[in-house]
């Protein structure tokens, strides 16, 4: 744009030139005698120099005027032969010798008829002004601008270029001795000849008299009419485009910042096209020019104007770009004095010009040109969206270079410039190319999050209305983005990014997953890179969003979110347990309910350093909110089924490889390992609000599953030994679990198509010595504890209770420290007596399906282990509060095997001391309701037993008072005998045993 106002005027300059050749000529031609015919006789005399010269010196200016103003023919037929005779130095020499003599006869002669003269003797005057001294013709210019304004409409501007185009020296010369003011004068009034003038000169030479005249054309300027000047450039544009290459561009840049004013105000009255045909000619002296020029002037006359507004769509972009690449300095510092308004003006009515010109322009030098964030903030308020959008969904390589390039501040300016302008974004995201934008985003990471940051909440409803009307748009943005520089932009504004998301619909979230889904590394890299208050709080003003944004995410979303919380991790960030803690978890199970499959997909590939932060943030949420209303118990009570199944397959998925073997490093034990007490309390909460959960998350679990959680919780309970508040998970939870919770875990166990396994692997792996405390601290202080087992065992069969005694039988210790605890260690034992009472009282059909599999002599070495132990024993306390009928019935559906291994290895005496303690009631009730024949089997001695059955060497002491034998009739005390039972048979009434039976 400075390049065209500097080729304007040039051209100006170079028509005042010409006019002052005109004068010369017409000087030359006022030293002549009036008309006669002897005008080719006085010709030949004037070849005598000393003659002419003396001639002139002696005569009155006045009276060689008038009589040259009376016959202009003869003049004209004179200055012919003078040509033809060869005088026209002498000529020259007699008017340098006498300049006082043409400055005084000026103002005598008739403009019309000089005009004449000159018109139809063009060679002439041609000649005559290389002969000429320039400051004598600039002399009587410069005192004589009233004529000279009256001359020039008379001119023939072709014969007039013609010399001037053939003296440009002399013509140069004449200029720098000029008055401007005068030649302002003369310009302003004969606007049409320099018109007619400029379109013959020679671009050369006009170039040569700018280049040489530099000060004497700024000081034109200042006397010039703007719209005259404007005309005669718009008129001439051809003689504009090509004399600018001969044009000195620290001439025209000197020239242009000396007259802000009047460029200005001329750049209203330009033709557009003809200044654009200008730039667009003259790539070189654009280039050289610009670089040249005061940005303050330049400033001054786009704020000032229009025409630039209008003159860029005409504009090849090839030469602006080069011609502000080789200005960086000078654009720069003309953006600060630019008036926003008038740039987004030429902006909005220039975009082809604009568009096409990226292509061609450096990004750093861009880059530069932006980085003026007080200018940038302004413009952006008042750009046309649609048109700068067609701009940079044209031109993405420019773009994607370009934001390398920025400074972060240029990201406060943008910000500050679109927060101003809320629509902007509107109709900006409508008619972006996504793809382009991502990429540039990408390329620019302290940009984005500068922006971001200093964008108000007031701008969130706007980004969202415009993302509403092109849905398209962020699905695609997202497939290109480059997540790690978004995360940390939206990180540092949290107002703007929670006003945003609570304005976006559902039905602009469906295409933004779409778009995720095909670049599921964004998310993994976005969430590595997140603040997680500033995302809770977004997602807990709209739950519809993220129901939709879940129902839309596959598993390699999920997959990838894992990914990302684990650099998340491995960054040495905390957004997890941040996050979690500031959620709103009915909000999340809302979400979660809508997509299971991303559920499961985000589970099976969660990394076990990512369960650890998870299990951070769920431990910090439940501590700092009150019972209710913390992230688990809300979160578990509005699950529903379908997405408990979702979470077991998620979770069995984790536990194993690619090959389907159980992978010890996994999120169920690392996030069991590190869940605290209280969260365990709040699981409980939640689990008993929304019983159903368990019972869907347990009929789909794995038995990999089973292994991990029994790893995750041994290592649970070997952390609570020394820290039992912050680890004591297990205890809390099961503490708080209520009999709906237990049948309904009873009934997933039943579900579960992979029982056995499942259990076993559970039992199996759990830590005895680790887990059995505080599994029995657990159910014992359970304030609903035997009504939760009571609940739980009822609704488990028979076969589920083969499968817990096997799992028992294999992992014997786990029994004998639920039952007696670590006798060594002084630690006591974990079940209490009421507990195990309860248990057995009111759970016949699974407790006979589980005792009849169990290992009797296991069970036996446990009471008795127990038993050693100070103070009162398990059987002792035990006893009394069981039903004799119903220990009887126990006994007689657990089968003869176990309970010959249990009775066969209790130690007597502790089960003596128990039915001593429960009195003859519990006895009665026992011996009346036990199998006669299991007692009867017990007794007997078998192959198996060498020493007698089950109840071994029976001896049963007794006292006769008197006995009567066969042989004497009189009584004999007898004193004590003991009697040995060898045999046991049944005998049911009336029939009696034989005296040798």
């Amino acid at each position: 744009m400075f390049l065209l106002k500097r080729p304007l005027q040039l051209v100006i300059n170079l028509a005042v030139v010409l006019l002052v050749v005109g004068f010369i000529a017409t000087g030359a031609a006022m030293v002549l005698p009036a008309r006669s015919p002897v005008g080719p006789l006085l010709g030949k005399f004037a070849s005598d120099t000393d003659l002419l010269s003396n001639m002139l010196k002696s005569t009155e200016p006045k009276a060689v005027a008038q009589a040259f103003n009376e016959n202009p023919g003869f003049v004209s037929e004179l200055l012919s032969t003078m040509e033809s005779e060869g005088t026209i130095p002498v000529i020259a020499q007699a008017i340098n010798e006498n300049p006082q003599f043409l400055t005084a006869a000026a103002p005598y002669f008739d403009p019309e008829v000089i005009a004449g003269v000159v018109n139809e003797s063009a060679d002439m005057v041609i000649e005559l002004a290389a002969e000429l001294d320039p400051g004598v013709i600039a002399q009587a210019v410069n005192q004589n601008g009233t004529f000279l304004t009256q001359l020039l409409p008379y001119l023939d501007p072709v014969a007039l270029t013609s010399g001037v185009n053939k003296n440009a020296p002399f013509v140069s010369a004449v200029v720098s001795k000029l008055d401007p003011q005068v030649v302002a004068g003369v310009v302003n009034q004969n606007g049409p000849f320099l018109t007619g003038l400029l379109a013959n000169l020679d671009p050369a030479v006009t170039g040569e008299l700018l280049n040489n005249n530099g000060v004497f054309i700024s000081a034109l300027l200042q006397g010039l009419s703007p719209s005259v000047v404007a005309q005669v450039i718009n008129e001439n544009g051809a003689m504009l485009v090509t004399s600018l290459d001969f044009i000195d561009p620290v001439v025209i840049a000197s020239v242009i910042n000396d007259n802000p004013a009047f460029l200005a105000s001329v750049m209203g009255y330009l033709d557009p096209t003809v200044l654009a045909g200008a730039l667009n000619a003259n790539v070189a002296t654009t280039r050289r020019i610009a670089s040249q020029i005061s940005p303050s002037f330049v400033a001054d006359i786009i704020n000032k104007s229009n025409m630039l507004t209008a003159s860029a769509p005409f504009m090849q972009p090839v030469p602006v770009a080069r011609a502000l690449m080789t200005a960086t300095g000078f654009v720069n510092n003309l953006i600060a004095l630019l008036d926003p308004n008038v740039v987004a003006d030429l902006v909005n009515s220039s975009i082809n010009l604009v568009r096409e010109s990226s292509n061609f322009i450096d990004p750093g030098f861009v880059a530069g040109l932006i980085s003026n964030r007080s200018m940038l903030s302004r413009i952006i308020g008042l750009l046309d969206v649609n048109a700068l959008a067609t701009v940079i969904n044209r031109n993405p390589q420019m773009t994607e270079q370009l934001l390398p390039l920025l400074d972060p501040s240029v990201g406060a300016g943008a910000g500050a410039g679109i927060s101003g302008n809320p629509a902007l974004m509107v109709e900006a995201l409508k008619a972006l190319n996504p793809q382009i934008l991502a990429n540039a985003l990408n390329a620019h990471p302290e940009i984005s999050e500068q922006l971001s940051r200093l964008m108000p909440a007031s701008l969130g409803p706007s980004i969202a209305s415009g993302i509403s009307a092109n849905p398209e748009f962020l699905g695609e943005l997202l497939k290109n983005l480059d997540p790690g520089p978004i995360a940390q932009a939206l990180s540092t504004h949290t107002a703007f990014i929670e006003s945003l998301i609570a304005q976006l619909p559902a039905s602009v979230v469906v295409p933004m997953i779409q778009g995720s889904n095909r670049n599921p590394a964004f998310l993994a890299s976005i969430l590595a890179n997140l603040n997680p208050s500033t995302i809770a709080a977004a997602l807990n003003q709209n739950p519809d969003f993220l129901k939709t944004l879940l129902s839309n995410l596959n598993g390699t979303m999920g997959a990838a979110m894992s990914a990302g919380m684990y650099d998340n991790f491995l960054a040495g960030r905390d957004f997890l347990p941040g996050l979690i803690g500031s959620l709103n978890p009915a909000v999340i199970a809302y979400a979660l309910n809508q997509n299971g499959p991303f559920l499961t997909g985000l589970l099976a590939a969660t990394d076990p350093a990512v369960a650890e932060k998870l299990a951070q943030g769920i431990n910090d949420n439940v501590s700092s909110h009150p019972g209710g209303t913390d992230m688990l118990t809300v979160l578990i009570t509005n699950i529903s089924p379908a997405t408990a199944r979702a979470l077991a397959l998620g979770i069995s998925a984790n536990v194993t490889d690619a090959s389907g073997n159980f992978k010890a490093d996994n999120l169920l034990t690392a996030l069991l390992a590190n869940t605290s007490g209280p969260a365990g309390a709040a699981i409980a909460s939640g689990l008993n609000n929304n019983a159903d959960f368990i019972r869907q998350l347990i009929a789909n679990i794995d038995p990999n599953v089973a292994i991990a959680a029994a790893n995750g919780i041994n290592l649970s309970c070997q952390r609570a030994q020394s820290d039992p508040a912050q680890y004591g998970f297990l205890r809390n939870m099961l503490a708080g679990i209520g009999p709906a919770v237990a049948e309904a875990s009873s009934r997933g166990l039943g579900e579960n198509p992979k029982l056995e396994a499942l259990i076993g692997a559970l039992i199996n792996n759990l830590n005895a010595a680790s887990v059995a405390p505080f599994l029995a601290q657990a159910i014992n202080s359970n304030s609903g504890g035997q009504a939760m087992i009571t609940a739980l065992l009822a609704q488990l069969d028979t076969t589920t209770a083969q499968t817990i005694a096997a799992a028992l039988n294999a992992n014997p210790d786990m029994t004998s420290w639920l039952l007696a605890g670590d006798p060594a260690s002084g630690q006591p034992g974990g079940l209490q007596p009421a507990v195990v009472a309860g248990l057995l009282n009111n759970n016949g059909p699974f407790l006979s399906g589980l005792i009849s599999n169990l290992d009797g002599a296991a069970i036996a070495r446990a009471v008795n282990t127990e038993d050693a132990l100070p103070g009162s024993s398990l059987i002792e306390e035990l006893v009394p509060l069981m039903s004799g009928a119903t220990t009887a019935q126990l006994l007689n559906d657990a089968g003869y095997e176990f309970t010959v291994d249990l009775i066969g290895n209790l130690d007597g005496a502790a089960v003596a001391q128990g039915m001593n303690n429960a009195g003859p009631a519990f006895l009665s009730d026992l011996l009346l309701y036990l199998d006669p024949v299991q007692v009867m089997n017990m007794i007997n001695a078998e192959a198996a037993f060498p020493n007698g059955g089950a109840i071994k060497q029976l001896v049963m002491r007794q006292w006769l008072y008197r006995f009567t034998a066969s042989l004497l009739p009189i009584p004999i005390p007898a004193g004590p005998a003991r009697l040995k039972f060898t045999k046991a048979a049944i005998y049911d009434p009336p029939t009696q045993p034989g005296p040798y039976d």
